[in-house]
């Protein structure tokens, strides 16, 4: 090969080509994943590459405008961005195109999306993203049903020892306005929570104590669950952690042999989730293979629920166990 021709066959740093087997898996597990959305009810849904990047927080506040390609359309001279998540697309068809649909509704998708940087957990910036949306259903029936559907689906595209982790991102925030915090004080607390230093989250006035306790109950869902229960909450608190005991059960009933663990000041994901949240993991590899939770989204100028899974397959390709025998 001579060196023009090494330099042409670069590809700039997180993407790469997908060659015989592995675009074979890719395109295999596609259609396992696509399949049962579309068995369990979800009808697919294909949003665009590229969008005006007005429209990506048209529906969802708080998404992440930080990890986006932006470049200017020749034609109209507005900002584009390249897709760096799927979900706020899918929620901006859900409250406009489909908002006369009849909820709850349920929306299926998958396509490539594209980020300006990597992670240490998440190096590759172009990979697949499929998943399911569900708007206008009660938060724990909701959240049941996309959590099992997670776990059944990865299941079926092959990927081995699935554990669950649950958060509630808004468990802590509750928390602190429920305390009337100065501005100072609040941004020390929510510096300790994203770091989990339970001991200096002790020295907030009137909620520290409570921040550190649930800081310190992470960890597997008996224990935490039990030591949330003897928390004195707010009339609000105290309706979350309900929902929570709900959703477990709930979970149990068809997977009970799933590992759970719950982490109430956890927040991962893309920002905006509210309520109870997940990560679906497998022993395969170190990081999460599925995320989701709960958001809201405007629809006809109110607030609507919506319950989100996301399936990226830069850790789904490692984790699945599907072999060239399966695929060819």
């Amino acid at each position: 090969m001579s060196e023009k021709d090494k330099t042409n066959s670069l590809m700039p740093s997180g993407i790469i080509d997908l060659i015989h087997e592995r675009a074979y898996k890719e395109f295999y597990l596609t259609q396992i994943l696509m399949s049962n959305f579309m068995e369990n009810g979800y009808k697919i849904t294909t949003p665009p590459l590229i969008e005006f990047e007005e429209n990506f927080a048209f529906a969802i506040a708080k998404v992440n405008l930080n990890n986006i390609f932006r470049f200017t359309d020749p034609i109209s001279n507005k900002m584009l961005y390249i897709r760096n998540d799927m979900t706020p697309q899918i929620a901006r068809i859900a409250s406009t195109k489909l908002k006369k649909f009849s909820r709850p509704l349920r929306l299926s998708y998958t396509g490539d999306v594209l980020r300006s940087k990597g992670s240490q957990l998440h190096p590759e910036r172009q990979f697949r993203q499929a998943g399911i949306e569900l708007y206008g259903a009660k938060h724990e029936e909701a959240a049941i049903e996309v959590i099992n559907i997670g776990i059944q689906t990865l299941q079926k595209a092959n990927v081995e020892n699935l554990s669950l982790d649950l958060t509630t991102p808004s468990l802590s925030n509750i928390i602190l306005k429920d305390s009337k915090l100065d501005e100072k004080t609040e941004n020390y607390a929510k510096s300790y929570l994203k770091i989990k230093d339970y001991k200096k989250l002790r020295s907030i006035p009137r909620c520290g104590k409570v921040l550190s306790t649930i800081t310190e109950a992470a960890g597997e869902e008996e224990k935490a669950l039990k030591i949330l229960s003897k928390i004195d909450f707010s009339p609000k608190a105290k309706k979350m952690i309900k929902k929570l005991f709900k959703i477990c059960e709930g979970i149990k009933k068809i997977n009970n042999d799933i590992q759970i663990t719950i982490d109430p000041v956890e927040n991962r994901g893309f920002g905006y989730y509210s309520g109870v949240g997940f990560a679906i993991f497998s022993s395969s590899i170190k990081r999460e293979l599925a995320f989701g939770g709960q958001y809201f989204i405007k629809t006809n100028g109110q607030q609507e629920t919506g319950m989100g899974l996301s399936i990226l397959f830069d850790g789904l390709l490692r984790a699945s166990k599907l072999t060239k025998k399966d695929i060819l």
